[in-house]
């Protein structure tokens, strides 16, 4: 009988896999590889270890931090989905992941927690997901999220710059990886890889949720990028 990994994430939308980057991203890379699991949606990081998500239960064995979790999966089930890239290749993946990870990351999440012109938009997104107890509360929550997001962002930098700024930041970021797509069908070339999972996650989080935030409308006006994750809706969560 396959072994199952018990995949703990937010909720699904509906309009894409998961509102949370990384959660999708271990998503997406199961998917990829063919891993077989199973969902639990729980609303309170603070559930998880190191109070994120997602985190995944395999053997009794709790693993939390999407990179570390898809570097645990590729050696325990053998995954060869990177074999096929060369150093460069290798090298140029890295750095999207970084850049989405670290930069363009910190600007969506501006955009949905701190900017007052779009944050309404994704808050409705989310305040959707909340079982009803939660959704008497989610104001006071929703204060703390932000007071916390204020703080991080002031302390990586991000927030000490204007909107515009911060959007500029971001669209370069998206730029850039419709440059490295290009033509091909996946990032890297013909075939897909596991820096897939992390570019989809992050661009189908902003072509597919209905937020007119600057950065939702550079990444949806690049054909480019809208193709690729049609591309990628298609082969991988067509369910959705």
């Amino acid at each position: 009988m396959p072994e199952t990994i018990t995949l703990y994430q937010f909720p699904r939308p509906g309009m894409v896999a998961n509102l949370g980057f990384f959660c999708m991203k271990v998503e997406v890379f199961m998917r990829m590889t063919s891993i077989p699991y199973h969902i639990e949606e729980i609303f309170n990081p603070a559930q998880a270890p190191k109070g994120k998500l997602p985190y995944v239960i395999h053997q009794g064995q709790k693993i939390p931090d999407s990179s570390h979790i898809i570097e645990y999966l590729t050696s325990h089930f053998s995954i060869t989905l990177n074999d096929h890239l060369n150093q460069e290749q290798l090298a140029i993946g890295h750095a999207v992941k970084i850049m989405l990870e670290e930069r363009l990351r910190w600007c969506i999440v501006y955009s949905r927690w701190l900017d007052k012109r779009y944050s309404p938009s994704f808050q409705h997104i989310f305040l959707d997901l909340l079982p009803f107890p939660l959704r008497i509360i989610f104001p006071l929550l929703a204060t703390k999220s932000k007071k916390r997001i204020t703080t991080t962002l002031n302390s990586n930098g991000i927030g000490k710059f204007t909107p515009e700024e911060i959007y500029a930041f971001g669209n370069k970021d998206i730029d850039a990886v419709a440059t490295i797509v290009g033509n091909q069908p996946y990032l890297l070339g013909e075939q897909p890889s596991s820096y897939d999972a992390i570019a989809y996650s992050f661009l189908a989080n902003l072509i597919d949720v209905p937020i007119e935030c600057p950065l939702n409308t550079f990444a949806r006006d690049r054909e480019t990028l809208r193709n690729y994750c049609q591309r990628m809706k298609s082969n991988y969560f067509s369910d959705l």
